[in-house]
């Protein structure tokens, strides 16, 4: 939603519909001394603001497919368990460590069955 003081937008009479995946659609409302653009997305998403002169510029950014979203948290996933595995091994290096360490056996049995 964004609210542009001193703006008239009583022109547009009924919703763009968009339906692209990302915005869905865009709802011009006038109110007294001000114009309201609401951007209705299909989901949350990052965006970006900018004006040049009497120019306003709203980037959105692409909506990723569920089977994309998917790919990438598995991917996420993936990274993290990498990042465990250095962890893993170098308590198992411990461990060993705290093995090797422990003072010799004192007596030796070598049974043959």
């Amino acid at each position: 939603m964004i609210d542009l003081p001193n703006v008239d937008l009583k022109m547009i009479k009924a919703p763009l519909k968009i339906n692209n995946g990302t915005v869905v659609e865009v709802l011009a409302t006038q109110f007294d001394d001000k114009g309201r653009i609401e951007i209705g997305l299909a989901a949350t998403t990052q965006y970006n603001i900018t004006r040049e002169e009497r120019v306003l510029m709203i980037d959105v950014e692409k909506v990723k497919p569920p089977a994309e979203e998917k790919a990438a948290a598995k991917e996420e996933q993936k990274e993290e368990l990498k990042k465990e595995e250095p962890k893993k091994e170098e308590e198992a290096i411990q461990e060993k460590k705290i093995e090797l360490s422990s003072p010799p056996p004192q007596c030796l049995l070598l049974r043959n069955q």
